[in-house]
Parts: structure tokens; sequence; C-alpha cells
């Protein structure tokens, strides 16, 4: 996955949680939600969660990341 597939998925991911529940997703669980393995580090999002943070700042959307 690009990521720009990623980001997408991923602000799906935080804005599903955050309708849902009102809570925030650790990077683990985006990490696990997304299909990685659990010894991935967090840098294995961190393009996807920059181009999601630039996405709300350029919609003036609240910041996800």
């Amino acid at each position: 996955m690009n990521c720009r597939e990623q980001a997408k998925k991923i602000y799906e991911l935080c804005v599903s949680r955050a309708n849902a529940t009102k809570k925030t997703m650790t990077y683990g669980e985006v990490l696990n939600a997304l299909g990685y393995e659990k010894k991935v580090s967090g840098h294995a999002i961190r393009h996807g969660l920059e181009l999601v943070l630039i996405a709300c700042a350029d919609s003036g959307l609240p910041d996800l990341t």
C-alpha cells in the first residue's frame, strides 16, 4: 500500500473510532488495524500520518495525528 492509500485508511479509522467511542487510537491500534505485525515500529505509518496531518490542516479539520 502506498502512503496515500495508507493515509486514507488511517483517516477513516481515526474518524470511525472518534465517532463511535469519542476516543483516539494508539499507533499500535492503527498498525494492527492496517494489518501490520506487532513487532512493526510506528515509523511504518509515518508518511501516511504526515499526509493526514497536512490534509486536516489544509481543510481546516481538527488534527487527527
